[in-house]
């Protein structure tokens, strides 16, 4: 399942309506890197389409998962001030939303409602992120089943509402492409 509708699950319109305006629309040309491992991350990224794959030092770069549109990269540097856990390369020409780091963490400090629902969201998409590496460590043969089966009822009711917000916002910024 795509992260992005974790995020915009527990987000308004007016809230991912503010991220469209002041993300910037990035285009990766295949090879080119969204992240690198132990660098700083000045942004949370959205992937809007194409194809990244991830690789960390401590497995010799070797590739770690694949994420594709309604992923999003950076929400642990983001959350801890950190440099980068991974690196993440664009397999083909690609397209993001950067969300810079010091406009969010603006609108966190002036908005405690959108704090409230930006970091909810961001523990949300960490806690499934976590229980599918638990699952892939421990070889479990259900790694790749369905994580709704996982979530609360809270999360579930509102994954309609944030795939329509996601194809909403690839839509628009897509279509100047």
């Amino acid at each position: 399942m795509k992260q992005v509708l974790f995020l915009f699950g527990e987000l308004n319109d007016q809230d991912v309506d503010w991220m469209m305006a002041q993300g910037t629309k990035q285009e990766v040309p295949q090879g080119g890197f969204l992240v690198r491992e132990g660098q700083p991350v000045s942004a949370l990224y959205i992937i809007l389409n194409g194809l990244f794959n991830v690789t960390v030092q401590a497995h010799g770069d070797a590739e770690i998962r694949r994420m594709a549109g309604g992923e999003v990269v950076g929400e642990i540097s983001f959350v801890e001030s950190v440099n980068a856990s991974a690196t993440v390369k664009a397999l083909v020409k690609s397209v993001v939303l950067a969300l810079p780091r010091p406009v969010v963490v603006a609108r966190l400090v002036r908005d405690s409602g959108f704090a409230a629902r930006f970091y909810r969201a961001l523990g949300v998409v960490l806690s499934y992120r976590l229980r599918t590496l638990n699952r892939w460590y421990e070889g479990a043969p259900d790694a790749g089943e369905d994580p709704r089966a996982q979530l609360d009822e809270g999360v579930l009711g509102n994954i309609h509402l944030a795939g329509a917000r996601f194809e909403r916002m690839a839509k628009r910024l897509l279509a100047h492409a």
